[in-house]
């Protein structure tokens, strides 16, 4: 919107900018500024959900190789406190 008004400058309630660009050009340019907002609405929250899913996975994985790290160390007899 703010390149729209850079463009084609800010006007008063009923009035028109002065290079005569028509009312329908300008109603169509809103609408397809509304229109790519709405998509980056969207594209937003689908990257949202991705990446809700991928911090779970990420959380999954981690518990995954602790439990892993575990029974390795319990199969071979390592204690911590040994290591430490």
């Amino acid at each position: 919107m703010q390149k729209f008004f850079r463009t084609y400058g800010t006007f008063g309630c009923g009035s028109w900018p002065e290079d005569g660009l028509p009312r329908q050009q300008i109603l169509q340019l809103i609408v397809r500024l509304e229109r790519e907002a709405s998509e980056c609405e969207q594209l937003v929250q689908y990257k949202q959900t991705v990446l809700v899913r991928q911090q779970q996975e990420f959380e999954d994985a981690k518990l995954t190789a602790m439990k892993m790290v575990q029974d390795a160390e319990e199969q071979f007899g390592i204690n911590k406190e040994d290591t430490g």
